[in-house]
């Protein structure tokens, strides 16, 4: 997978047919036509015809009609959280873009980092989404609460698997090989550094970055394939979602 295969808001991947965080959103907008079209008849009408004219290549006013009724706040709320959630799955994009094109292990694991952070607010981004979804569905709370457990258990914890000590402390993903923190424990360096004092974890953290055990490579394979995890996860999750509310 590369970064040109990513650009596209998350979450569709082009070459299997898996339901995508895209294609909860494009429903979630369908309904809200359905619903604009309830709520402001004239105005929607309007639109149509202007849009139409548009089509036959009439030149109309810039102006458009003000619609006689607005959305009721929660469907207000469930549109700014699909602009949440799209923007969410950008920046993961853009990360590992930017993460393709790096060659010094600093700047390669800084993205690593910014990505993983990011990836934790696209899972709280898209428990948002689910609790908005459920709202404007009258859904009730304990199944809106089981739907944001799927989060955790399905993408949440995938993630936790590949944190690095610069994050939590976790260890390597395939946890053979200890993190600088673990090393110091294991070879009995903390009662010497102690003595030092705390500056000597910026010269150990230092020292792991130039010849730590992850290398570049390593950075941008690992969230080649958590990105296709977790949107993956999310999107089985949001058709979960999608067919209870659909049902």
């Amino acid at each position: 997978m590369n970064a040109n295969f990513l650009s596209n808001p998350g979450a569709r991947h082009k070459m299997s047919n898996y339901f995508g965080i895209q294609d909860f959103i494009d429903n979630r907008w369908a309904e809200a036509k359905l619903e604009l079209e309830m709520v402001a008849p004239t105005f929607f009408h309007a639109l149509q015809a202007h849009e139409g004219l548009q089509k036959f290549g009439f030149v109309l006013p810039e102006a458009l009609p003000v619609p006689e009724q607005r959305f009721a706040a929660p469907w207000h709320e469930l549109l700014e959280s699909t602009m949440d959630v799209t923007q969410a799955v950008e920046r993961l994009n853009i990360t590992l873009g930017l993460l393709e094109g790096v060659s010094e292990k600093n700047l390669a694991k800084y993205y690593y980092e910014v990505w993983l952070q990011s990836a934790y607010a696209l899972c709280a981004k898209v428990e948002s989404l689910i609790a908005h979804t459920c709202k404007v569905h009258s859904v009730r709370l304990e199944l809106k609460r089981e739907y944001q457990a799927l989060v955790k258990s399905i993408v949440r914890d995938e993630i936790d698997k590949r944190r690095t000590a610069f994050v939590h402390g976790a260890n390597r993903p395939d946890g053979k090989i200890a993190i600088v923190a673990t090393v110091m424990t294991d070879h009995g360096y903390w009662e010497g550094a102690v003595f030092l004092g705390p500056e000597i974890i910026k010269g150990a953290l230092a020292e792991s970055n130039q010849s730590g055990w992850l290398s570049v490579h390593d950075y941008h394979a690992i969230l080649t394939e958590i990105t296709e995890i977790v949107f993956r996860g999310l999107g089985h999750v949001l058709e979960q979602v999608h067919q209870g509310v659909s049902s």
